[in-house]
């Protein structure tokens, strides 16, 4: 089933995660752009509103907790977090500073295909 053409950011500075994902996101029909630093994605998001985020914790120079509290300032784009941060603490702060969601890698992909559709319905 193809899906509605969504644009969704993905923020994420390891290549293997930016194509596993964007290949999952590509076969359901989203147009996907891929940001290996997250200072770069928010001033993406400035210029062109994606429809969601795909957000990694841990990022050189800006770390997700950092993007989610920029961004929170100015928009409410629904955020989906795929992190190997496995501890409570970390969840826990990013969903107060935002997230909409969150889940630890290694992940299944029916899973997160689930996750990233919800989150689109909300829309």
């Amino acid at each position: 089933m193809k899906s509605k053409a969504y644009k969704i950011f993905v923020v994420e500075d390891q290549v293997v995660n930016q194509m596993l994902v964007e290949n999952l996101l590509v076969d359901k029909g989203y147009y996907v752009r891929i940001f290996p630093k997250a200072t770069e994605a928010l001033s993406a998001i400035l210029v062109s509103k994606p429809d969601l985020i795909v957000l990694d914790l841990m990022m050189p120079e800006m770390d997700g907790f950092a993007f989610l509290e920029q961004l929170r300032a100015f928009t409410q784009i629904p955020v989906l977090v795929v992190t190997a941060r496995m501890d409570v603490e970390s969840m826990n702060r990013a969903v107060k500073l935002g997230a909409n969601d969150y889940m630890m890698k290694p992940f299944h992909t029916q899973d997160f295909t689930n996750k990233v559709n919800r989150l689109l319905q909300v829309l």
